[in-house]
């Protein structure tokens, strides 16, 4: 008989595929077997836990959370209407078919849909937790204040060089502003935009990390900027003579990079700016990305 079996795997590939098939079921059987009978008390257990989780999921209370949430994220334009509706369609069908199925599902299938859908969840959390903290950023960053422009003092050896940053406040009612700033030196790779995108992103990164400190030494003077007046912030840095006679031979640029804070109703709203110098030229020129 086993002779049989072997030719018949080797000639037709689909009885291979089912001969295989059912011995993993064959597998699984004895192991959920094995596992009911070693472990009775926690076998009860977790089926009493999924049984509740089941519950949970087929609530209509569970169900209209679930419904408000996706109508958010489809109106929102997070995520497509068709998606939306899969996604409906994919939790109906999952909730009957576990709850009419659940009894007939061996103990290694409930464990492998359980990590299976621990993963699945994990990722819609993770991915959903991201777009919450990108919308509540970009929440913060739609105001009425924005930098127009911004003016480098010449290099002079032994003196800070100083940044003018012209403001104006778009809005209808004054605004009481606090800023915070850091200036580098450093080569641009303007030839390279990946490269110069990663320097900006490092040098971005670092001036956000040191936030603690830079709120100390680098806080510009609080100013009270009134709609339709450009209101100018000087930022001032000493930097080594070698920094210095980098800027002045034109083998580095000076990147200035900062944040205006204000509030209104309630709410702390941020404006980011990043920007350079073009080396030997005395242009500035804005950040590919922080503005």
């Amino acid at each position: 008989m086993a002779d049989k079996e072997e030719i018949s795997e080797k000639r037709n590939p689909w009885e291979a595929i089912r001969f295989n098939w059912k011995r993993i079921i064959a597998a699984d059987r004895r192991m959920h077997y094995y596992i009911s009978n070693r472990y009775p008390l926690i076998v009860q257990r977790v089926e009493s836990v999924l049984g509740v989780i089941v519950k949970l999921l087929s609530s209509g209370i569970f169900a209209l959370f679930i419904g408000f949430l996706l109508v958010i994220l489809a109106t929102s334009g997070a995520v497509k209407a068709n998606v939306v509706i899969a996604a409906i369609a994919a939790w109906v069908l999952g909730v009957i078919g576990v709850e009419k199925l659940l009894d007939d599902f061996t103990i290694p299938t409930r464990a492998a849909g359980i990590i299976i859908s621990a993963i699945v969840i994990g990722f819609s959390v993770a991915a959903f937790a991201k777009w919450s903290f990108a919308t509540y950023n970009n929440s913060l960053l739609r105001n009425d204040l924005r930098v127009t422009e911004f003016q480098v003092s010449p290099y002079q050896t032994a003196q800070p060089v100083f940044v003018d940053v012209f403001e104006n406040n778009d809005g209808s009612e004054s605004v009481h502003v606090n800023g915070f700033y850091n200036l580098y030196v450093r080569p641009p790779q303007l030839q390279d935009i990946n490269k110069e995108l990663q320097l900006e992103d490092e040098l971005w990164n670092s001036f956000m990390h040191g936030m603690a400190s830079i709120k100390k030494e680098n806080a510009a003077p609080a100013s009270t900027i009134s709609p339709g007046r450009p209101t100018r912030t000087t930022l001032a840095k000493r930097f080594t003579n070698d920094e210095m006679a980098q800027l002045q031979n034109g083998t580095a640029s000076l990147y200035f990079m900062g944040i205006l804070q204000h509030t209104r109703e309630g709410r702390t709203f941020e404006t980011q700016y990043c920007a350079f110098t073009k080396p030997g030229t005395g242009v500035t020129m804005l950040c590919h990305e922080h503005n």
